[in-house]
């Protein structure tokens, strides 16, 4: 009868709409900032909200003790015995970025192993392999591995990756000024690989032809501040060069939608591009480095200039401030373009990944 029915149908959908027990393990997490922890935040949400048990355990101390307000749980302990405990209560073990801190579970106890891959090597950028980097190319073949670009499957050398690319906040990053702009703008950290040195080499250059002299803004911190800025001096560059430090939120959104052109100069093979996405969807033009996930993530949106080559970027600057571009007339090819890039968008392709596993 139906009531037999009813009951049977409800059975049946409770055996196939089980909760799934998730564990992320992640190097670092809020309140560190930067991609990663972006993308793990989101991922973590977004597998809340779609029939996951998600538990996030990290070694990145929170001293705000706010970890109430996210919708999943997080352990901020990654001992021997407290991993082992939460690795046994998983059904996945999902490391975001692989470390061989915690992957020694797995010797004891095997599960469903999903490595998410963040960079385009295994060591440092400017160091060479390792045995720990060669240990971890080895073990990879153990796992299922994803890519957050083809750059990434590509320089790891991986037998098996599946690319899901990374997603920006598209709930924050918009643009609000559509008229025509001014001036060049960076944001990032401000270490070596970033390339920020050579941007200033760069735009010392591009002052000496260009007409307009639109000036550069640095947004950012980071360990070479004090050595960009005596760079700045040195070239008499402080009239037209300003370091506006650390900027998040709606004041980063500002920033760059108060400016015509973002530069990411980057020196090292970057995986992906999320700050290329929040300056496409605000409107910028972008000038970015070429041959990594870089140049994946922008695809046709951006101004591509030789990984390195202080030359060819000073030449692209001075293409840019006389380029037509206008943020109104491209509004509809930015969307187009951002729609392979919002948290639902990753978000749905991961849960597709791992319940196909």
């Amino acid at each position: 009868n139906c009531n037999s029915i009813a009951v049977f149908a409800v059975t049946v959908c409770s055996v196939f709409c089980s909760i799934m027990k998730l564990l992320i393990y992640t190097p670092v997490f809020y309140p560190s900032i930067g991609g990663i922890e972006t993308i793990n935040s989101i991922l973590a949400h977004g597998f809340s909200l779609n029939k996951f048990e998600v538990i996030v355990i990290t070694p990145t101390p929170n001293p705000y003790n706010n970890d109430s307000l996210y919708d999943f749980k997080i352990i901020r302990d990654t001992s021997f015995k407290t991993l082992w405990k939460y690795y046994k209560w998983s059904d996945i073990y999902l490391q975001s970025v692989l470390s061989l801190k915690g992957v020694w579970p797995l010797l004891f106890k095997r599960k469903k192993w999903v490595i998410i891959h963040h960079t385009c090597s295994f060591y440092s950028w400017d160091q060479s392999p390792t045995i720990i980097s060669y240990l971890k190319h080895f073990i990879t073949r153990f796992a299922s591995n994803i890519v957050v670009s083809d750059a990434v499957g590509r320089n790891l050398r991986l037998s098996n990756y599946k690319i899901i690319w990374n997603a920006y906040n598209n709930q924050i990053f918009k643009c609000i000024n559509i008229e025509r702009r001014r001036n060049f703008i960076f944001v990032g950290r401000l270490v070596t690989e970033k390339g920020i040195n050579l941007l200033i080499d760069a735009y010392y250059n591009y002052l000496k032809s260009s007409k307009n002299r639109w000036t550069l803004t640095i947004i950012g911190d980071g360990p070479e501040k004090d050595k960009l800025s005596e760079q700045v001096s040195q070239y008499n560059l402080n009239d037209f060069i300003e370091f506006r430090g650390r900027r998040m939120g709606e004041d980063l959104v500002y920033e760059l939608n108060m400016h015509h052109t973002l530069i990411i100069p980057s020196v090292c093979k970057e995986a992906f591009g999320i700050v290329a996405l929040e300056g496409i969807a605000c409107g910028c033009l972008c000038l970015v480095s070429d041959g990594d996930g870089l140049q994946e993530a922008t695809d046709k949106n951006a101004i591509l200039f030789k990984k390195g080559s202080v030359i060819d970027l000073t030449n692209k600057m001075l293409c840019a401030e006389t380029s037509i571009f206008k943020p109104k007339n491209y509004l509809k090819e930015i969307d187009m373009h951002l729609s392979k890039y919002t948290p639902e968008y990753m978000t749905t392709k991961y849960i597709n990944h791992i319940q196909s596993l």
